[in-house]
């Protein structure tokens, strides 16, 4: 037990000095991981009920997911998949790598493919909870609301107990900035992600 104690303090210090290693950090302060490209950067971090920045939850408290989208340049930005860039910030796995859930899993079976918009030099937040609860909800897309009905998304959640997790968010993001109006035009490319931050619930 001690040695995992002391494996999880090495991997949040490591964590947390790859995340505030870029000159960008103060464009998306409090995040606890962040990835930053030229036309725009991504931030994801845990709060708690009170809207704190926590990588520490009591057992029972719902943890809150937020996400936001950074559109560094002047030009309207596409980013795809919109599942992969908000929705895996919810993917949790046990310190030892097992897969625990995803809230949104049921969106990933589908095969259309989904662009996420963000206006030039603006940005775009998400956020949601584990368990299910209105009041913590927030698309910048929809207002307080999101695309999705709670039933389609939200299977019965218990909360997590007592341990160590991780979330993961690892894809392949897609990118267009439209700084070429003409039909499918503009700078294209993707990245791969792979973003981590660990938590505990005591």
């Amino acid at each position: 037990m001690k040695n995992c104690v002391l494996w999880m303090s090495a991997l949040l210090l490591t964590i947390a000095g790859l995340s505030s290693c870029s000159s960008d950090d103060d464009e998306l302060t409090g995040y606890q991981a962040t990835f930053h490209s030229d036309a725009y950067s991504l931030g994801y971090g845990l709060r708690n009920e009170k809207g704190d920045w926590t990588r520490t939850f009591k057992e029972g408290e719902n943890i809150i997911f937020d996400v936001t989208v950074n559109n560094k340049t002047r030009y309207e930005l596409h980013l795809a998949d919109e599942r992969d860039v908000l929705f895996r910030a919810m993917s949790v796995y046990r310190s030892d790598g097992e897969y625990v859930k995803n809230s949104w899993e049921s969106t990933f079976y589908t095969m259309e493919l989904r662009w996420l918009t963000v206006e030039a030099h603006s940005r775009l937040h998400w956020s949601c909870p584990w368990i299910y609860d209105e009041s913590y909800v927030h698309d910048d897309r929809y207002g307080t609301s999101t695309s999705y009905s709670a039933e389609d998304i939200y299977p019965a959640m218990d909360p997590l107990p007592k341990g160590i997790y991780y979330v993961l968010i690892k894809s392949r993001v897609m990118y267009r900035v439209v700084d070429d109006p003409t039909p499918g035009g503009g700078t294209k490319g993707y990245d791969d992600i792979e973003l981590i931050i660990p938590f505990t619930v005591e």
